[in-house]
């Protein structure tokens, strides 16, 4: 393991360690940024998001449509406690000369000291940042602090394809049942994961998988698969979707990050007993979704071969899914989604939870569209947490037809709860209830703030509601 870096520091009473893994000499450095913590080095890769805005972060008119990539960057080290980090924004940085600074999630309320092009911050421990020199988000920096890797596979350990520092290219492969993928720190990995029929397969480490050099499908894909574990590594170049688990049965996805320039972070679509928790996701398309979808038409998406949505295919559920703890960049679509697609027996128990929503500059922060059969019930969004918001809608739940839609009837929507969700903005941002195609019944605004007053009523959150709406409630908070 000569090629990680290991500081150690006093830290109050408390000795907190801090691993730094250095990149492959065949890849490049960020142009813009350069990164220290503790006073160690840390690689900065550049790395591909869509070109949303100008220099000065104003939105382009056409950022639905532009796949150009626009110069942001990324860095991560291991640490078990705080740690203080220096940034310094080289000559030629996109957004000029240093002269203010944004770090999100603002709930960690950390405000930089800023002496020249530097800027210096110390962490708690870890952490997912986003740093926006001048406030704009042309070009920031994204910062993943991790926590210590525990037991780390040995590169010749029984049932481990071990992927150590340096470039590897390994194509589109199945990982096979029993079996562990370890990408170690510094490790750089083009190719894509396509696993179909397999159990107790665990994919984990430090590195980063590159999906450039692939076709279109999916970054990773796990399909009819059962006992999956994605741990610690980063997604990056995504050429469609980022992970999509069709049909899959307990599956943990765990601080992962996905930094997505072409659609989705994570689609679980028509499994059970998904927890994804401690993610960081920027996405040009959906963020985090949930969906139904049959096992047929190649695997449920997309339309054949004449754009037609075949009902056609085995259906089952989607239950017990989880969203936790993580951060969202959406750049189009949707942040917090579930939907369109609702091919499925059911749609239930849904959790999205204590989830910084950093920016969302497109369709809707939420959505819930009932566009096929499913009934959708039992869907909770709790400490949600929404700071930058340049959408069309803020929350939107509607039962009506989709460009997706296979299904000749559509499900009911009920028993959605929104707990101490909270949004601010300079401008009105509107929300919707349509319930033109079948039934919405049992949502309840429990604290949504809106600019920091709960709101009472749909007025006082700027709620519109058409159709067969049922049961819409704004309980008292409990004190």
């Amino acid at each position: 393991m000569k090629n990680i870096a290991l500081a150690v520091l006093m830290a109050g009473t408390a000795n907190a360690a801090v691993v730094t893994y250095p990149a492959p000499p065949e890849i490049s450095p960020s142009p813009y940024y350069q990164v220290t913590v503790n006073g160690k080095p840390v690689f900065v890769y550049p790395v591909n998001v869509p070109t949303i805005a100008d220099a000065q972060g104003k939105l382009l008119p056409n950022r639905h449509v532009i796949f150009k990539n626009s110069p942001a960057a990324m860095c991560s080290f291991d640490t078990s406690g705080s740690a203080r980090i220096t940034v310094t924004v080289l000559d030629g940085a996109p957004q000029g000369a240093l002269e203010s600074v944004v770090v999100r999630p603002l709930r960690h309320g950390i405000k930089p000291k800023l002496k020249g092009n530097t800027l210096t911050f110390s962490v708690k421990g870890p952490v997912q940042l986003s740093i926006e020199p001048n406030g704009s988000i042309l070009a920031p920096l994204f910062i993943f602090a991790n926590p210590m890797e525990k037991n780390p596979p040995k590169p010749d350990a029984p049932g481990v394809r071990y992927l150590g520092p340096g470039v590897h290219d390994i194509g589109k492969i199945q990982v096979p049942s029993d079996s562990t993928l370890y990408l170690a720190g510094g490790a750089y990995v083009y190719g894509q994961l396509n696993s179909e029929n397999v159990t107790n397969v665990t994919v984990r480490g430090r590195g980063i998988l590159n999906g450039s050099r692939g076709d279109a499908d999916r970054h990773v894909r796990w399909f009819k698969s059962k006992d999956i574990r994605m741990e610690g590594i980063t997604l990056v170049d995504c050429r469609s979707w980022g992970i999509k688990l069709l049909h899959c049965d307990d599956v943990t996805i765990q601080n992962v990050k996905i930094i997505n320039p072409a659609a989705d972070a994570i689609d679980a679509c028509s499994s059970d007993n998904v927890t994804v928790d401690g993610v960081f996701a920027r996405t040009h398309d959906d963020t985090f979704n949930v969906k139904g979808l049959t096992d047929a038409l190649g695997h449920g998406y997309p339309a054949d071969a004449n754009k037609k949505w075949s009902p056609e295919g085995y259906r089952r559920s989607a239950r017990n899914i989880k969203y936790l703890n993580s951060v969202v960049w959406n750049d189009r679509a949707h942040a917090l989604m579930i939907g369109p697609e609702t091919r499925a027996t059911e749609i239930t128990d849904i959790l999205f939870k204590d989830i910084d929503v950093i920016h969302a500059v497109s369709v809707d922060v939420i959505g819930i569209f009932s566009s096929d059969a499913a009934p959708i019930s039992n869907v909770r969004y709790e400490n949600i947490r929404i700071e930058d918001a340049r959408v069309q809608t803020l929350v939107e739940l509607r039962v009506h037809h989709a460009y997706t839609t296979a299904d000749s009837t559509m499900g009911v929507i009920s028993n959605v709860v929104f707990r101490n969700v909270s949004i601010t903005t300079p401008t009105p941002l509107y929300s919707a209830i349509c319930a033109d195609s079948n039934t919405v019944t049992g949502v309840h605004f429990e604290k949504f703030i809106y600019n920091g007053v709960v709101a009472t009523n749909p007025a006082s959150m700027y709620l519109h509601i058409r159709g067969d709406a049922r049961d819409i409630t704004f309980p008292k908070p409990k004190k």
